[in-house]
């Protein structure tokens, strides 16, 4: 059973006369098999309202819902949904001060489908007596970990969306963070596919996970985050492996030393034992704080030991060149170290994974080959010529009908550019899975250029595509 949760909702509000904005948040969600097979449920459903000051007498009346929804036909990207209604709580609330915390509890009935998903959402009631008269929740708002945003097939390859490197509370630096259940819960719930837990000098987290993970049908790499130097210094890599243990014996994580000489395990045998054993390496938040790469860098560089690169931080133009340079993998790694509470999917980065297969050996092989873009959290996808180009000939659509030129995205990739035809142009700008009227014409252009602002396959090379007109 997984429970998806929707943490963040916008409502706009009008009281006593003036426009105010509700923030819904669910948080703290926990949830327990019972003996009889049931699920209880508990978490806190926090309201806060600005601006301030505000009528302290007005009356909201508050909702808040589980949703049954059991899939009818289900993949890892896309799913059908039947969907039953659960209340989780009803009441009226006065805000006091800009913020109300309402904790609640309930007990799910026959509970043992675990590819059933709960969804919890808050709505904001308009029944009297209340004072406020609410709107119906903004375009942007959004729910966690839904499947059924579906991506085009890519060449021939399925299309998963990733994150390599995840902290969990067993690294020493992430108190704070889920444990390795919960993170692996949580991930599905921000809508990963295939995730790493890469806690620093050590791999066993996946252990801690892989039943969770196998039970909400998250497909999950073994993983540790290792290096130079020491944990605040020194280069850091990501070592990912199919699943089981590998032969692979850590020894003076982040502590490798630079020369056979030194006093812990020198990098060069460690790098290669990794590789041995069936690993392979990522080059994690690369920093070029000299200008140049360290000789340990340069010699796993030159040697191949990289599969992959993440593409972050200042240096991204120069890691994007490398990237195409040596094929190595685009890595967009979240890297956290805290919950994901709170922070929007849509900013968070995503690895996307062209597969052949949908399982760990799939994800290794499409690192290893170079077959991943990254979805950078400024809303830019990155990656090879090829395959950037590969995926929006996939997603976008051009047609004519009734005099309309018509854009059809049919990704979960929202993109904007420029459209040329008919010797004009005009910008665009088509939200993930949309249909967008851009013009209307005597006649059908028998193609149309588009100039992908937020689409690149090299530092300040932007993609150009030219799309038949279907009629």
């Amino acid at each position: 059973m997984c429970l998806i949760v929707l943490i963040h909702a916008h409502y706009p509000v009008t009281a006593a006369g003036t426009q105010y904005e509700i923030h819904a948040y669910l948080q703290d969600m926990l949830w327990e098999n019972t003996a009889d097979g049931a699920l209880d449920v508990s978490g806190i459903l926090r309201l806060t309202l600005s601006p301030t000051p505000f009528p302290p007498s007005t009356n909201f009346g508050v909702e808040a819902s589980l949703l049954l929804r059991t899939p009818s036909s289900f993949s890892p990207l896309h799913a059908a949904w039947r969907q039953e209604k659960k209340l989780l709580l009803s009441e009226e609330v006065k805000f006091s001060t800009n913020e109300v915390l309402i904790p609640f509890r309930a007990t799910v009935l026959e509970a043992d489908d675990l590819k059933s998903q709960w969804w919890a959402t808050a709505q904001i009631a308009t029944a009297p007596p209340l004072d406020v008269v609410v709107h119906q929740p903004w375009d942007d708002s959004f729910s966690l970990g839904e499947r059924f945003i579906p991506f085009p097939e890519v060449a021939g390859y399925q299309l998963l969306r990733g994150d390599f490197h995840i902290h969990t509370n067993k690294s020493r630096d992430a108190a704070e963070a889920p444990s390795p259940e919960n993170r692996a819960i949580e991930s599905y719930q921000y809508g990963y596919d295939v995730i790493s837990l890469t806690d620093h000098f050590h791999m066993y987290a996946y252990d801690l996970a892989k039943d969770t993970a196998e039970q909400i049908g998250l497909i999950m790499l073994r993983g540790m985050e290792t290096g130079m130097v020491s944990l605040t210094g020194g280069e850091h890599f990501v070592a990912l492996w199919e699943g089981e243990m590998p032969t692979y014996q850590p020894k003076d994580e982040h502590a490798w030393s630079r020369e056979p000489s030194g006093r812990t395990a020198f990098y060069q045998n460690q790098v290669k034992g990794i590789a041995e054993s069936g690993g392979l390496l990522i080059y994690a938040h690369p920093n070029l704080g000299s200008g140049d790469f360290t000789a340990a860098v340069k010699w796993m560089l030159e040697n191949h030991y990289f599969s992959g690169i993440e593409y972050r931080g200042t240096w991204r133009n120069f890691i994007f060149d490398l990237a195409l340079e040596q094929n190595l993998s685009l890595i967009a790694s979240s890297d956290i170290h805290t919950k994901r509470a709170n922070i929007d999917p849509r900013q968070a980065p995503v690895t996307l994974i062209l597969v052949d297969k949908a399982d760990p050996a799939g994800v290794m092989e499409a690192i290893r080959e170079g077959r991943t873009m990254a979805w950078h959290n400024e809303g830019t996808l990155v990656g090879s010529e090829r395959w950037v180009k590969a995926y929006v000939e996939a997603a976008v659509e051009v047609s004519y009908e009734g005099g309309e030129i018509i854009l059809t995205n049919g990704g979960g990739l929202p993109l904007r550019g420029t459209v040329y035809y008919n010797g004009g142009s005009r910008p665009v700008i088509l939200p993930s899975l949309s249909t967008v009227v851009i013009g209307r014409a005597e006649e059908a252009p028998a193609e149309v250029e588009i100039r992908w602002a937020n689409v690149h396959y090299g530092p300040n090379r932007t993609l150009h595509t030219k799309h038949q007109v279907a009629q």
